[in-house]
């Protein structure tokens, strides 16, 4: 009976131990997250520049978008948007609804 409470008591000891490792690794992959994409900046790096204006020139393709990305947590989702040729605003907000996101 008392090997059964120490083997018990170790196996308890054991699964503390294995809880604890998964909440440790839980912990430094949400840290990493919240380094990756909860920094307060926004770094774009926009590969074929040269393409993207010359798309633009000949309106083929107008704008560029970004992945989306998060302020906090929880935080507003955001995109930025590039028109190498500037934005009409008005034309943007007459053919969509009245707000912005």
């Amino acid at each position: 009976m008392e090997q059964q409470v120490k083997f018990q008591d170790e196996q308890k000891a054991i699964r503390k131990k294995e809880e604890q490792l998964e909440l440790k690794n839980a912990q430094g992959t949400t840290r990493k997250l919240k380094e990756k994409f909860h920094t307060w900046k926004m770094l774009w790096k926009i590969n074929e520049f040269s393409r993207i204006m010359r798309e633009a020139k000949n309106e083929e393709k107008k704008h560029k978008e970004c992945d989306p990305f998060y302020t906090d947590i929880p935080g507003y989702k955001l995109k930025v948007l590039f028109c190498p040729n500037g934005l009409d605003l008005a034309r943007i907000l007459t053919s969509r609804s009245t707000s912005l996101s």
